[in-house]
């Protein structure tokens, strides 16, 4: 949206520091918001933010090669933007002017005659998924959404506010699908032990859904996460699942964050699928009970982040994102006696080509240990057939739910270039090229009541994507065209293509 570009300046100034070398003393910046105008009273105003670094305590020719640094650049106290003018005016390097004494004097009536703090609340909300009224909050992403499986899904989701509660959080859920017309409800709760390291004590109880052979993070969950939504469009099998979960979490370091986690589920199948093992048979319907224990680890090499008051801002890194999950189940506790292990990994990184554009890939490996049900495997994820929306990091020509394996690895990539410049405000075009393969296993695939097909032979595809053919309030619009190849392409070349739609969104 250009309309609310940002616009930065920035001014560095140096020093001939001890008469050997000149360093940069002070930084200075300047951000404006042309089209984002929060005071009705000013016709042409909008939103100015300037700041100054100070650079202090420098030495020369200091040894840095054994030194570790924070991946944390900037660090402010919780409670800084409640500090008094008292207490900003013994720890200001330099006093105010006039001048700004004025400008301070200005914003603070503008803010209050146009309720400017609320406004500001209610944007970093927006960005948050959250609507919110006072001590509560509504969660967007509960209102509506769809799944093959589900269908059309209405909901509502309600949760504290930090105006209520500032290191705690209560909230609850429920939803109701039009095609397997059932209900969905939940509860959870979390409190913030240590401030410092952002460590999270977490519980929740739900009666809800789980995807046949999916792999859920539970570290990318209660996030806005818009580029995951399209997924759900395909998702076709799921298993009824009541789950009992408390689970703590927090970062060893700025960018490496560990979750450990333990829960009881009670699973039913659906859509008539059984299971027959050596030693039980369990069929559509029937009810049994799991108990599990989890850990995952998040890190992002060479990021680094702010640490705003209460808010922990990434400012991404060059390098790779690696999440591993380990899952184990407990057997003897409860009526729990199936054992099982599962473990996931995915790496992913974007790698800028300056002047061309960038290489964006992903990697995601998953292995399943133990005489298990369909709903514990692997699955390929497949975005191919109905909707015809392009997903990245997905198999675009690939039938949803067509691959499982016990053993699972897909490689992802995508080549895009640069976007076209044009006098046209209402597109920029950008080309994208894509490919993707992936192979797997699948051990005792006759003990399902579904026939199972695992991508032993190895899965191909290749792709060419033209975005933002048209934009239009933030939204781009494009085509792009995938074709199937090798073992599992078919004989007729024409049916190995595939369509669709690219919908990117653009905050720039």
């Amino acid at each position: 949206m250009n309309d609310f570009c940002l616009q930065v300046k920035i001014i560095q100034e140096y020093a001939y520091l001890d008469g050997k070398k000149w360093f940069p003393y002070k930084l200075s910046t300047e951000a404006l918001f042309p089209g984002l105008n929060l005071s009705s009273s000013l016709k042409d105003g909008y939103l100015v933010g300037k700041g100054s670094t100070y650079i202090e305590d420098v030495h020369l020719g200091i040894d840095l090669s054994d030194e570790r640094f924070n991946a944390a650049t900037v660090q402010t106290e919780r409670d800084a933007n409640e500090k008094d003018s008292l207490h900003w005016d013994q720890n200001r390097k330099y006093q105010l002017n006039d001048k700004e004494k004025l400008t301070y004097q200005t914003i603070d009536s503008i803010s209050k005659a146009e309720n400017l703090e609320a406004k500001l609340t209610l944007l970093a909300s927006v960005l948050e998924g959250k609507i919110p009224l006072g001590y509560v909050q509504l969660d967007i992403l509960r209102f509506m959404d769809y799944r093959a499986y589900e269908g059309y899904r209405f909901g509502l989701g309600l949760e504290t506010s930090k105006k209520l509660m500032k290191r705690a959080k209560v909230g609850g859920y429920f939803g109701y699908g039009t095609r397997d017309k059932a209900w969905k409800y939940g509860g959870y709760g979390n409190v913030l032990l240590f401030p410092s390291n952002f460590v999270n004590l977490s519980a929740r109880y739900q009666q809800d859904l789980i995807e046949r052979g999916g792999v859920e993070f539970l570290s990318e969950m209660g996030g806005f996460n818009l580029a995951g939504l399209p997924q759900h469009l395909y998702i076709m099998n799921m298993e009824n699942q009541r789950l009992g979960e408390i689970a703590l979490s927090g970062y060893i370091t700025p960018n490496v964050r560990l979750l450990l986690a333990g829960s009881y589920q009670r699973i039913s199948f659906t859509q008539n699928y059984n299971w027959t093992s050596p030693d039980r048979t369990i069929n559509a319907g029937d009810q049994f009970e799991v108990a599990e224990t989890t850990a995952e680890l998040t890190w992002t090499i060479r990021e680094k982040v702010k640490y705003l008051g209460d808010r922990r801002i990434s400012l991404g890194s060059k390098w790779p994102k690696i999440t591993a999950k380990y899952a184990q189940s407990i057997t003897g506790i409860g009526k729990s006696d199936l054992a099982y292990q599962r473990i996931n990994l995915t790496i992913q990184q974007i790698v800028p080509i300056r002047a061309v554009g960038k290489f964006v890939y992903k990697i995601e490996a998953g292995k399943s240990l133990g005489e298990l049900p369909l709903y514990l495997s692997q699955i390929a994820r497949g975005t191919g057939g109905q909707w015809n929306l392009s997903v990245p990091n997905t198999f675009e020509t690939m039938k949803p739910s067509t691959f499982y394996g016990t053993e699972q690895l897909a490689i992802f990539t995508r080549f895009a270039l640069k976007a076209f410049k044009m006098k046209w405000k209402w597109t920029a075009p950008q080309i994208s090229v894509h490919h993707a393969m992936g192979t797997g296993n699948f051990k005792n695939a006759t003990e399902h009541s579904v026939p199972v097909k695992s991508m032993n032979k190895g899965y191909y595809e290749a792709g060419l994507i033209f975005n933002d053919l048209l934009k239009l309030n933030g939204l781009g619009l494009g085509i792009g065209g995938f074709y199937n190849y090798g073992a599992y392409a078919l004989p007729q070349a024409e049916k190995n293509i595939t369509v669709k739609i690219g919908l990117t969104v653009n905050l720039n």
